[in-house]
């Protein structure tokens, strides 16, 4: 059995039993460093439920500043946020030190997990940084990143070690589910009951741009800060925020529609006027191009019909 198949009862109940365990023999150390547009991820976990119990019996902050004692202990280090590199602020060294002595690192939000859109002098941790160092890393990405999801990688880390992770080293607690798979409109895109407009309460979001067909996380079930909604149920397509291309998508951006190919969409109607829509593109190229050959050709062959002297 899979490790993370043994944790997710715990993880979905909360923190309440594991706390009931007792006190650990001794508290993990770990050092969270923050750089700009950081307090999105981390402000949500202040209302999570058992979080400030569960993080002061289980571990122990040590601060900024990379001692050789803090060092020694091997912690845990969380990035999160975009990190200027900006030699005066030493932020560089401050991040190779962490690196060289953490068991895990975990890469907090997208900033820190993909790096897209960084700012013109910010660092790519994983070029600069994470390097080819073996160091075990864990990607915990969204916009915000789920508090849940922060919480469920540490209380793994706590009682099974490192959970599975997928190809973009995403713990598959979360994140191996598409979201379509689950959504509780699955019904309606597989019928072909598509929302039209912003605005309508019931249907599929398909083709306002929903993102649910290749986006992995676990929003559909488990929703947002406790509650009982998320994005596509108060009728905002998923943005795709989780994936690696985000906020693009292959030029799509947050709201263009996927093609019935990509989010496999057996829809006959849907799948006819992509396809005829392909091909008047693909004669309007041919035509273009022959009667750019036609008009090449042509042009080689001047008739001359200014009077002969």
């Amino acid at each position: 059995m899979r490790t993370g198949a043994l944790s997710l009862p715990l993880l979905s109940v909360g923190l309440e039993e594991l706390l009931a365990q007792g006190d650990p023999t001794q508290a993990e150390p770990l050092v969270w460093l923050k750089g700009h547009h950081s307090g999105i991820h981390s402000a949500p976990l202040f209302s999570a439920s058992g979080y400030p119990a569960f993080m002061s019996r289980f571990f122990r902050s040590l601060g900024n500043e990379p001692t050789s004692e803090a060092l020694a202990g091997h912690p845990i280090l969380i990035l999160e946020g975009s990190f200027s590199d900006d030699a005066l602020l030493k932020v560089h060294q401050t991040l190779n030190s962490w690196v060289s002595g953490a068991r895990v690192v975990i890469l907090l939000g997208n900033e820190a997990a993909y790096g897209n859109d960084r700012p013109e002098g910010y660092l790519d941790l994983e070029a600069e940084i994470l390097g080819d160092n073996p160091l075990p890393i864990i990607r915990i990405p969204g916009l915000p990143a789920q508090p849940r999801h922060l919480l469920g990688v540490l209380n793994h880390l706590l009682l099974y070690g490192l959970p599975d992770m997928d190809e973009f080293r995403r713990p598959t607690l979360f994140f191996e589910n598409l979201i379509c798979d689950r959504c509780a409109y699955r019904g309606a895109f597989e019928s072909g009951d598509f929302v039209k407009h912003f605005g309508q309460k019931e249907g599929c979001l398909y083709l306002l741009g929903c993102k649910g067909p290749v986006t992995r996380n676990d929003c559909a079930t488990h929703h947002w800060n406790g509650s009982n909604t998320w994005c596509v149920g108060v009728g905002s397509p998923c943005t795709g925020c989780s994936e690696p291309l985000f906020p693009t998508h292959h030029g799509l951006g947050m709201y263009g529609q996927l093609s019935h190919r990509a989010a496999g969409v057996r829809t006959g109607w849907i799948r006819h006027s992509e396809s005829l829509a392909y091909t008047a593109l693909g004669v309007t190229a041919v035509g273009l191009a022959i009667h750019g050959f036609t008009k090449h050709s042509l042009g080689q062959y001047q008739v001359d019909d200014s009077e002969e002297s």
